[in-house]
């Protein structure tokens, strides 16, 4: 079986941190955010799709990704009841696996690391 999906579009709101577990590993915290999609022709309505991500993954996409944002996500649909309302109704969101900046985004770190001069070091700098 194949569960792959992939979006591009913007960010409707900031993730929010909504759940910590605790492990023996350490603290996963569950972050959920909307992203706003259309196809390329833009002929299709606006879909709003629920997304979900955990642990580092949920870190870096909240650190670098705030409401407006475009950003180019893959992951895989999921579902669950949700009890929270005592009626259990399922759910559906996009659990995120990799996030990713647009290549426009990309292109524009590129440019900016170029004006950063190369760091130079002494044989002494070198811890081996």
């Amino acid at each position: 079986m194949l569960n792959v999906v992939q979006l591009q579009g913007r960010l409707v709101d900031d993730p929010s941190k909504v759940f910590i577990m605790h492990t023996a590993k350490g603290d996963r915290a569950k972050y959920t955010f909307t992203v706003a999609s259309q196809d390329d022709l833009g002929k299709q309505p606006t879909y709003f799709i629920p997304c979900a991500a955990w642990g580092k993954t949920g870190d870096f996409i909240s650190k670098w990704f705030h409401k407006g944002h475009m950003i180019f996500l893959t992951g895989k649909l999921t579902s669950y009841r949700d009890y929270s309302d005592g009626e259990g109704n399922t759910k559906i969101e996009l659990l995120i696996e990799r996030a990713d900046f647009p290549s426009e985004k990309k292109m524009e770190l590129a440019e900016a690391m170029e004006d950063v001069p190369p760091v130079e070091l002494d044989e002494e700098d070198l811890p081996f």
